[in-house]
Order: C-alpha cells, then structure tokens, then sequence
C-alpha cells in the first residue's frame, strides 16, 4: 500500500508543472474547455493509468493470500467461482473508481481554469489552486484504496462465514481482529476489540452503526470480522 502511494503521489508530482503550465497558457473559455483531455493525456503519460494496473494486479494477490491464511483455520475457507468473482467484481470497481478519479481530477482543473480567465485570476493563484487539487487527490486515493481493500477482505470472511452456515446448519460467530490499539484507533474500533467475540447480530449492528455508536463508514479501518464456531465463542465468554 506505501509502494502504491508514493508511486501514485510521484505521478502527480510529475504531471503537476505541465499541468500549471498548460492551464497557465488557456487565455479564452475554448482553450480552457479542452484542458480536460489535456489533462488526462498528461496524466497517463506520466504513468497513471500504468501505476493504477500494477497496483491492482498487486492487490488481486491480496485475496489468494487471505483464502490462504484461513485454509486451515476452525472454519476453512472453501469458495466456488462464483463467490471469487464476487470479491473480484469489487476489485474491478475499484478500479473503475480509480480510472474515474483521474477525469474528476481534470474536471476540476479545468472547471478552476475557466473560473481563473473569467475573474482575471493571477498564474501564481492559479498554480496554487491547481496543487490543492493534486494534494486532495492524493490524500484520498490512499484513503479510497485502504477501504476497498478492507472491504473486499470482509466479503472473503462474509462469504466463507455463509457457505459454513450452509453447508452444516451450525451458527457462525465472530472474531473482531486487525491492528492492535495505537494513536490510529477509532474510540468505537477499541471498543470492538475489547468486547473480540461477537453474534451474527451484534456484528451486524457494529456494522451499521447501532453498537458502540460507530461510525458509518469507517474510512482507512484496520479491522474486520473473522469467522468462527459457536463453540470458540462460548468457551471465551
């Protein structure tokens, strides 16, 4: 994931001086409306649509690492295809996102451009305006990233956890795990951690904001639920 960031942040910082540079030269409406391809063009020239790919064949590792992990655990994971391709659907969205992220990003430029000519705004402004575009999309992209992956290790475990419930009739309960307690944990993620041992119902209300007063989504989180028998659960309480 820090591989991914600084890859994505060298992106911007390579495009970022052209990008001022052209905008700097739109001096009529026309000029400023074709920023927008321009943008783009320069972004993936400087290797955004190259270092997105990698990042996300890199990721799709995540789930054969995950469904490893847990093989042998009181619970195996066991999928069909269909249920891979379910997580491998987020994944695709991701990258949908991702993509999309990039002509926001030269919307919004092109949208300050045109703001910039029609109020006679200065190019050091202008430049200014444009760097704050390219340090909220970097903040967000390693917020955006870290969720999704989180999410979609929560649909592995969502998943594994209903097959189990199918397949022997047995309840499923729940582990809370992730990072342990530091500066980064939210008041309702210590909370979870200490209480570790949920029902199917008391998960889903974590989830949905009912227990602990949790909040809705829970940007960067660093946990999720495990899954395992109701004999695990009874014997830690």
């Amino acid at each position: 994931m820090k591989t991914f960031a600084k890859q994505f942040e060298k992106v911007l910082q390579a495009a970022n001086d052209q990008i001022i540079a052209l905008a700097g030269r739109a001096n009529d409406i026309d000029l400023a409306i074709s920023l927008r391809q321009e943008t783009m063009r320069i972004l993936e020239e400087a290797g955004y649509d190259d270092v997105v790919a990698k990042f996300l064949d890199e990721e799709s590792n995540i789930i054969k690492a995950e469904i490893a992990k847990y093989k042998s655990s009181e619970i195996p994971m066991k999928f069909a295809k269909s249920d891979v391709m379910q997580v491998e659907a987020l994944q695709s969205k991701e990258l949908l996102d991702l993509m999309n992220l990039k002509e926001g990003m030269a919307m919004k430029i092109q949208e300050i451009t045109a703001q910039g000519i029609m109020t006679q705004m200065s190019k050091v402004e202008l430049a200014k305006q444009i760097g704050k575009i390219k340090d909220v999309q970097i903040r967000y992209v390693n917020t955006y990233v870290e969720t999704a992956r989180n999410q979609y290790i929560q649909k592995l475990h969502d998943i594994s956890a209903e097959r189990y419930r199918n397949s022997t009739g047995n309840g499923v309960y729940w582990e809370y795990v992730g990072a342990p307690k530091d500066d980064l944990t939210r008041p309702e993620c210590e909370l979870a951690l200490e209480h570790r041992y949920f029902t199917d119902a008391e998960k889903n209300d974590f989830q949905n904001g009912a227990m602990f007063d949790a909040k809705v989504p829970r940007w960067n989180c660093r946990h999720s639920f495990v899954e395992i028998t109701e004999e695990t659960y009874n014997a830690s309480r």
